[in-house]
């Protein structure tokens, strides 16, 4: 009965945040919404990176992953 009422108690919650949500989306315009999705942005443009700054980056991302494993 416990784990009936905690799964119950999750579903709840998610219907009632995504409730929550969608009604700040229709409240706002979606105007958020749609500017975050437009797909032609200008972003600034992608750098070059020479090898050594790739070599040195992939094993700053070893090292962090290995911290946490």
């Amino acid at each position: 009965m416990k784990t009936l009422f905690r799964e119950y108690k999750q579903v709840t919650r998610r219907l009632l945040l995504n409730a929550f949500g969608a009604l700040a989306v229709v409240a706002t315009g979606g105007s958020r919404v749609a500017r975050a999705a437009t797909p032609g942005r200008k972003d600034a443009p992608v750098q070059e990176l020479c090898v050594e700054c790739l070599a040195k980056r992939a094993m700053q991302r070893g090292a962090f992953i290995n911290k946490w494993v």
